[in-house]
């Protein structure tokens, strides 16, 4: 149920009651347990803008906030300003439970990257994010700083929970369409807020509107892993992952024990048969072509020494994954010229994407980022892949960068979109050669 009196919304639902003052959540309260989710100081801009310049809309001239019931489980909550029109959407799911809220946002100024949604959460709540492998944020600890994390480059999966007394809230999306967010990170004393932030497709020089992007909440019972096991579920069934693990080789089951960036040394095989059996045992290869490592992608060229060190490794019963890189093409390798045009740029600033190392000289590699949605990338890769792999007698390829994924300017390629290019990419390559292709992150 939700009710509206003047800009004051108040949602009951199963397991939560929630309070919104105009845009802001005010409260977040357990049924269960009265736990309190919420900072009892609200976020100074509850709903934002950000522009490609990294600038924000903050608070616009002469605003005037509108809250309106739209029916027993819907409301729309309305910032209208002097350059701005910004609005949240609140619905509840009659079945679920789930708090739905949309934002929204339109400016006079252009080059809007996204709109951003901020709650602050109680002092005395721990929140779990799964940003670079994960990260606990406490009120009583200076790490992380303040910090933007982009899905799902660096947010690895589209959710935040937060947990206190024996109950936890997640707010998170139920996004199947490969949309691009963010998730923005503001410590201030004990008080934590975070951006849930909506962006839009690139080019974003024209753009002056965002939003989109469908975000809930709920609260349960437990601690983090309930709610993220909830979220779990949720991907297995809307992924058929489970179906997806079942086309896996039978002996990846098997393997308890992993070894990356490994160079072509047969010694090293023996050693490593003494502290480990080799048929659990998987081997990440990054030495193992004519070319040193990342240069001259995608000429991938096995060495003589590889070629005797995979026959012994495969011998021995060990698993071996060449190295290979999903996006990068060396600047001085012939076929740059054929896809140059589809180097990747910035959202921001309009640059080049690429590796260059070391960042002040680029002495040791340069390496433009391709558009995956390009056809004639996806062949060559699948091309160069399958080839090596068929004269290594390999069982499995390493794919590198695949989470290398976040909003740019030409976001459309000639086939495909970056996100689809990328699945249409790593699907090719299983299909392809036949061969299981890990990759060394893996996209939702």
């Amino acid at each position: 149920m939700i009710s509206v009196e003047e800009n004051i919304i108040t949602v009951d639902s199963k397991r939560f009651t929630a309070v919104f003052n105009g845009a802001a959540i005010t409260s977040l309260r357990a049924k269960d347990g009265n736990v309190e989710f919420i900072h009892p100081e609200a976020p100074n801009i509850p709903l934002d803008v950000l522009f490609a310049d990294n600038s924000t809309l903050g608070r616009d001239k002469h605003e005037e906030y509108i809250a309106r019931k739209i029916s027993d489980t819907a409301a729309h909550i309305n910032i209208a300003g002097a350059d701005s029109d910004r609005a949240l959407l609140i619905a509840l799911d009659p079945h679920s439970g789930d708090l739905r809220i949309v934002p929204s946002a339109t400016t006079s100024r252009r080059s809007v990257l996204s709109v951003r949604w901020n709650i602050s959460f109680d002092p005395n709540a721990d929140i779990i994010l799964p940003c670079v492998n994960g990260i606990m944020v406490k009120s009583d600890s200076a790490f992380p700083a303040n910090d933007r994390f982009p899905w799902p480059y660096r947010w690895n999966a589209q959710l935040a929970i937060s947990e206190r007394d024996g109950r936890s809230c997640m707010i998170f999306c139920n996004d199947t369409s490969f949309k691009f967010k963010a998730l923005n990170l503001e410590r201030n004393g004990s008080k934590t807020t975070l951006g849930f932030e909506s962006e839009v497709t690139g080019p974003v020089w024209q753009n002056n509107t965002a939003g989109g992007i469908e975000w809930r909440i709920n609260v349960y019972p437990g601690n983090w892993q309930t709610p993220a096991s909830v979220y779990k579920d949720w991907m297995n069934r809307t992924y058929q992952l489970g179906s997806k693990r079942a086309d896996r080789p039978d002996w990846t089951d098997r393997i308890d024990f992993s070894v990356g960036w490994a160079g072509a040394n047969p010694e090293m095989l023996d050693a490593l048969a003494k502290a480990h059996p080799p048929e659990k045992t998987l081997i990440h290869l990054s030495g193992w072509r004519t070319d040193g490592y990342d240069i001259n992608y995608p000429n991938y060229v096995p060495s003589e020494a590889a070629k005797i060190y995979m026959n012994k490794a495969n011998d021995m019963g060990f698993k071996v994954m060449p190295h290979f890189n999903y996006f990068s093409v060396y600047y001085k390798n012939p076929f740059y010229q054929e896809v140059r045009d589809f180097q990747i740029r910035g959202v921001h600033r309009n640059d080049p994407q690429g590796w260059h190392w070391p960042p002040d000289t680029h002495d040791y590699t340069r390496m433009a980022y391709i558009h995956p949605g390009l056809g004639i990338w996806r062949r060559k890769l699948i091309e160069v892949v399958g080839n090596a792999c068929d004269t290594l007698n390999a069982p499995a390829a390493f794919i590198d960068q695949t989470l290398c994924t976040w909003e740019y300017r030409q976001w459309l390629g000639r086939e495909h979109e970056h996100r689809r290019g990328n699945v249409e990419a790593s699907g090719g390559l299983y299909c392809h050669t036949s061969r299981f292709c890990p990759c060394r992150r893996g996209i939702e």
